[in-house]
């Protein structure tokens, strides 16, 4: 992720979701891996979509093992603690369906963020000049600076 990128995710509703699909076997249909930064969070929701029966923490990570994926988390142990976590315990439907709803917005978000980057960077060219020893235009100085 780009250091210009204003902080577009949020780690605590990525981790609700988990907790949520442990806890309730519930996983927002709205959701997309790619919704997700954090990328145990993102492994954990691909195996989690995967399961139609109980989501407990084994489950889930026997899931992840057969998807080849729980190596690369904090396998079966990070999953019980983030379905321990007392805050997250009494999560229900509808804010689940809240925190997807959010994920997915600042998703959206990062996409035209990084689009729209894009088109600045084709717009407005770094300042080149033909002849190293003549100077850049102000106004290419300031338009390079104001990128910046």
């Amino acid at each position: 992720m780009s250091d210009d990128m204003p902080r577009l995710y949020s780690t605590g509703c990525e981790e609700a979701i988990i907790a949520g699909a442990l806890a309730i076997d519930y996983v927002p249909d709205i959701l997309e891996p790619e919704d997700f930064v954090d990328e145990w969070h993102r492994l954990a929701f691909e195996s989690a979509r995967r399961l139609t029966g109980p989501m407990l923490a084994p489950i889930l990570a026997n899931q992840m093992f057969l998807d080849g994926t729980l190596d690369l988390t904090g396998g079966e142990p990070w999953l019980e603690e983030v379905a321990g976590r007392e805050h997250l315990r009494a999560i229900s439907r509808p804010a689940l369906d809240a925190t997807a709803a959010a994920l997915v917005d600042m998703a959206g978000r990062r996409l035209m963020f990084a689009e729209a980057q894009a088109l600045i960077e084709m717009a407005v060219p770094a300042p080149q000049s033909a002849d190293p020893e003549s100077p850049v235009p102000e106004r290419e100085i300031r338009i390079t600076e104001a990128r910046m």
